[in-house]
């Protein structure tokens, strides 16, 4: 499950550059949730982790 800060952080990532995407969900669909429920995706050459929080960190 994805916390609303989560999906609110991919949102906002998105809008900064979609990284070849043709959708909000197509996107939101390469993070994978790892340890503590954080979710690690790739993003423009980027690891990026995104905390429950929605603190998000490379």
């Amino acid at each position: 499950m994805i916390t609303k800060p989560q999906q609110q952080a991919i949102h906002r990532i998105f809008q900064r550059s979609s990284d070849g995407a043709t959708s909000y969900l197509q996107f939101r669909r390469r993070f994978r949730k790892s340890f503590d429920g954080c979710l690690i995706g790739k993003w423009v050459g980027m690891t990026l982790g995104i905390e429950t929080d929605g603190y998000t960190h490379s």
